[in-house]
């Protein structure tokens, strides 16, 4: 449903919300209803996805080193990492599991995979839904936007980790009317349109390119360095 915006948000116009009603739950496959309140989680298929290409990696590489570390009598050195990359991946995946919004009548509730930011609800002014283009592409995905009456941002919640259904819950709970774009718009202007809701990344490509390919560069010296306590030749796998 598509409402206009505001011209006065915020308390003043706030919806009285059920937070007992059963309508959270429609297509929203990772919304609960709790006693007042409402908890939405982000995509499980992303996680998926994520330790999918981790044992994809893993799986050949530990495969070589082990076939070359017993005969080198390293094999504990690679057991011990590979017992390491275990609980590092089990870590990730229970505080991914752990990341929700949650909307309560007094505020929202932001846990992120190591954080946790709050804010009243009185504090909301804007509630922007978006329908963003996806980089390159012609397909787009939503962005949901929770900003104070000085466009701060307070919440964004991105298309890649949350569903169209958990924000549309999260915007309903909220209980300020939703200003929604009636057609897409490219990343490029939402960020010119919103630049307090930015992200460093994001406004610093270069940056963002230096941080990621800094991060390429310490796995491979961490599967190098591996290789060299197993005492595994570099050319040895290749």
């Amino acid at each position: 449903q598509k409402m206009p915006d505001p011209s006065s948000s915020g308390s003043a116009s706030r919806m009285r919300v059920d937070f007992t009603s059963r309508k959270y739950l429609l297509g929203a496959a990772m919304t609960s209803v709790l006693p007042n309140r409402v908890l939405v989680r982000p995509k499980a298929s992303l996680l998926r996805s994520v330790l999918s290409s981790v044992v994809l990696f893993s799986l050949p590489l530990y495969g070589a080193l082990y076939v070359l570390g017993v005969s080198r009598g390293s094999w504990l050195v690679v057991l011990g990492s590979q017992c390491f990359g275990i609980a590092l991946c089990v870590l990730v995946w229970a505080r991914y599991r752990a990341i929700a919004v949650v909307v309560s009548p007094v505020e929202i509730t932001e846990q992120g995979m190591f954080f946790r930011q709050r804010w009243p609800l009185d504090a909301v002014y804007r509630v922007i839904l978006a329908e963003i283009y996806r980089s390159s592409s012609a397909e787009t995905w939503h962005q949901l936007l929770v900003t104070d009456a000085e466009n701060n941002r307070l919440l964004r919640m991105r298309g890649a980790f949350w569903g169209e259904s958990e924000m549309r819950c999260v915007a309903e709970a909220i209980g300020v009317p939703v200003t929604e774009a009636a057609e897409p718009v490219t990343q490029r202007a939402f960020m010119a349109e919103h630049p307090r809701s930015v992200d460093w990344y994001e406004r610093n490509r270069v940056l963002a390119a230096l941080v990621l390919a800094a991060a390429l560069a310490a796995a491979v010296g961490m599967v190098v360095g591996l290789m060299a306590l197993a005492g595994v030749p570099v050319g040895a796998v290749a």
